[in-house]
């Protein structure tokens, strides 16, 4: 008797164990193509995108930076602080402000524009009014150091108790700064041409740096679509670590075309292949593209509705799959139907499905039990 009861136990317990474990592992490669961009094509995207349409945005970045260098004398100064204001419109018509008019900082300061400006008028869209704005520079209104000020809001005092004083008002891009009056160390035109250049290299690569950070995973800018705008090396006011020695100090600003990854890979892949329908893409090597575009500053870049550009290069696209939808439509079916099912993806290139334990004849019954992997390659 043991020599019979013994081996139905043991082959009992192992069909049991293996029904306790039981699932099934479904391998997919996903449709993918690698296809070279054209070299006429081209692409335009917006500020204000539509559905279906590209959009983009302009990162700006500004930031300082110093040198130390040997001083070689005093001289007198006398210079009124300046910086970059944006001002703004909330009107739904253009509001034209002349030469000289007045800008009121928080603090009571007065400073002016040197150059008649048209504010563009604001947009509604849905209920919400978008301001126009148009940036400037603003000067003080007397010499010295009591002008530089750090980022503040600014009145039109030439409004006031018309409609219009709350509906334009300025507010400054980056510190207001050069104010100075009286004696102020001086250094050789050779130390300041050193020091500038000194400062350039560093400062450019300190901006690309902040930018590229800024970006958030979701994003895409190319080197190709960075414009970098550095001002002239000039002496600061701040304090040097010695009397024979000043500070020399530059500003640079920064301006970036970023793209949504996601957007951009559908428009790219909308273009290349005649028959993609919008479905959910990946391009694996986006940020190896290259990117042209015409000739223009970061200023006019910064104010531009519409951006037409080119993109150079051998996308990889990869076509998404959803990999639990997968496993709910498997869930009890007959493996006989895996085929006809998976037939309906289009962005599934090949599959295969195994069952354990190797006499079911149907997929689990619960989506646990079901392992989908995306593979690259699939054994026969």
């Amino acid at each position: 008797v043991p020599w019979v009861v013994v081996p139905i136990l043991l082959i009992g317990s192992g069909v049991l164990l293996m029904n306790h474990f039981a699932g099934a592992t479904v391998l997919l490669i996903p449709k993918h193509d690698t296809l070279p961009i054209p070299t006429n094509e081209s692409f335009t995207a917006l500020k204000s995108p539509g559905e279906g349409q590209l959009g983009f945005s302009v990162m700006k970045v500004t930031l300082d930076d110093f040198r130390e260098v040997n001083a070689t004398g005093t001289k007198t100064v006398t210079t009124k602080a300046s910086g970059k204001i944006v001002v703004y419109n909330e009107q739904t018509a253009v509001q034209r402000l002349i030469k000289n008019t007045r800008f009121e900082s928080a603090a009571g300061k007065t400073y002016r524009i040197n150059d008649s400006i048209n504010v563009p008028k604001a947009t509604v869209k849905g209920g919400k009014t978008t301001p126009g704005t148009v940036e400037v520079t603003a000067y003080a209104d007397e010499a010295g150091t009591d002008f530089n000020s750090a980022p503040t809001d600014f009145t039109v005092p030439g409004l006031k108790n018309t409609p219009q004083a709350k509906k334009v008002y300025g507010r400054s891009n980056g510190p207001i700064v050069g104010g100075a009056s009286g004696t102020v160390k001086s250094v050789s035109d050779q130390e300041l041409k050193q020091a500038g250049e000194d400062i350039r290299v560093s400062l450019e690569t300190k901006l690309r740096t902040k930018a590229r950070s800024d970006l958030a995973p979701t994003q895409i800018a190319f080197d190709q679509g960075i414009l970098v705008s550095l001002e002239n090396p000039k002496l600061s006011s701040q304090q040097a670590s010695g009397g024979d020695k000043a500070i020399v100090t530059e500003t640079g600003t920064l301006y970036m075309i970023v793209f949504d990854r996601v957007l951009l890979t559908k428009t790219v892949a909308k273009a290349l292949v005649p028959t993609y329908g919008g479905e959910n893409i990946e391009m694996t090597n986006i940020e190896s593209l290259s990117m042209a575009i015409g000739k223009v500053d970061g200023t006019q870049l910064a104010d531009a509705d519409k951006l037409d550009f080119a993109l150079s290069g051998t996308p990889s696209l990869v076509w998404q799959i959803d990999q639990d939808k997968i496993k709910k439509e498997l869930v009890g079916v007959q493996k006989t139907n895996f085929n006809l099912i998976l037939s309906q993806y289009t962005n599934i290139e090949r599959a295969k499905a195994s069952i354990q334990p190797i006499w079911k004849s149907t997929f689990p019954a619960q989506e646990k039990s079901i392992v989908v992997k995306l593979v690259d390659e699939i054994l026969n």
